[in-house]
């Protein structure tokens, strides 16, 4: 998914930096659109995985704490290593779709819809 999404943006900035006039800009926002829908459910996909796997590592935790063990001591450790990717995949997915956001509005700003937005 972080492939698709710095792909995708790549597109996007190589379009906006280089779009000759006359550019179609309704039609590369509708694209867009599409494509940062994808990725929005990608992300509420991810949040609720990674959410669960928070569940389980606390309940993996406070079973550790309960009845210390090699076991349950593997599995709480083995959670918290998943639950650290996680993190981290989610954290990329989240600040890539906030990147996407701001070329939204760029090509919006240039389709004439509104005017460039600060910042």
């Amino acid at each position: 998914m972080d492939k698709y999404l710095r792909e995708h943006e790549a597109y996007i900035s190589r379009v906006l930096a280089s779009a000759p006039p006359g550019t179609d800009w309704a039609a590369l926002l509708v694209f867009h659109r599409a494509q940062v829908q994808f990725l929005q459910h990608e992300r509420l996909a991810h949040l609720l995985i990674m959410l669960a796997f928070s569940l389980f590592a606390l309940a993996a935790i406070a079973a550790f704490l309960a009845l210390p063990g090699v076991a349950t001591g593997a599995l709480a450790g083995i959670l918290i290593l998943l639950l650290g990717a996680y993190v981290i995949h989610y954290y990329k997915l989240e600040n890539g779709v906030q990147r996407l956001y701001r070329l939204d509005r760029e090509i919006t700003a240039r389709s004439g819809m509104l005017p460039p937005f600060p910042g």
